[in-house]
């Protein structure tokens, strides 16, 4: 995820002279790095992200009836006895199975009659599938797009608020983003302050 802060470039500071007091600056990317929520926010969205990969691959080679079954194992709230369990780890496995039987297959030079027909039938199912799974891919970026601006826009509020508490505390008037500028000197820079303050226990 990038976050940005909505900022205007600074002007160079001549080397030597003395920095206005109402200017001040913030290192987005150092912020982010020792940023507690975000970094948290962040392994929470990439761990998503896995997980929907991971559903939309277990249906790539799925017959229907089998599709349906692991959809319906998989939404049900109430927990799964052992042999719900053991049916779900299976069907959710067969796919991945099923990919290597069929590169399998295909490597044989010679294969025989029931190699080659039961690679025809894998192919077939693959083909089959390509469309609903590139329905799911399609509703999967779409999912994860929603999920990343509304994190950011979660975020990208929590700064603002910190860099304008501590601007109003230290009498700036202008904060601007460092990867904007060309030169500022350390002196500027509050990035430190806005940690501590993102940081800072609530309650």
């Amino acid at each position: 995820m990038v976050l940005s802060l909505a900022t205007a470039p600074l002007a160079v500071q001549a080397e030597g002279e003395k920095p206005p007091a109402n200017i001040a600056y913030v290192d987005i990317d150092e912020l982010l790095k020792d940023f507690g929520e975000y970094k948290q926010q962040n392994d929470g969205y990439k761990q998503f992200v896995l997980d929907r990969l991971k559903w939309r691959d277990q249906r790539v080679y799925l017959v229907e009836a089998e599709w349906k079954e692991l959809d319906a194992l998989q939404a049900k709230e109430a927990p799964l006895d052992d042999k719900e369990k053991a049916r779900l780890q299976e069907i959710e496995g067969l796919s991945q199975t099923r990919d290597k039987e069929l590169t399998d297959l295909r490597g044989i030079r010679e294969p025989t009659p029931e190699q080659e027909k039961r690679r025809k039938d894998l192919a077939e199912l693959l083909a089959g599938n390509r469309k609903k799974v590139e329905e799911l891919s399609a509703q999967f970026d779409k999912e994860v797009r929603e999920r990343e601006q509304q994190l950011l826009a979660e975020l990208k509020k929590k700064i603002d608020k910190a860099v304008a508490e501590v601007a109003a505390e230290k009498g700036f008037v202008l904060v601007l983003e460092k990867a904007l500028l060309r030169y500022a000197v350390p002196a500027l820079d509050i990035t430190p302050a806005v940690l501590q303050r993102l940081n800072k226990p609530t309650g």
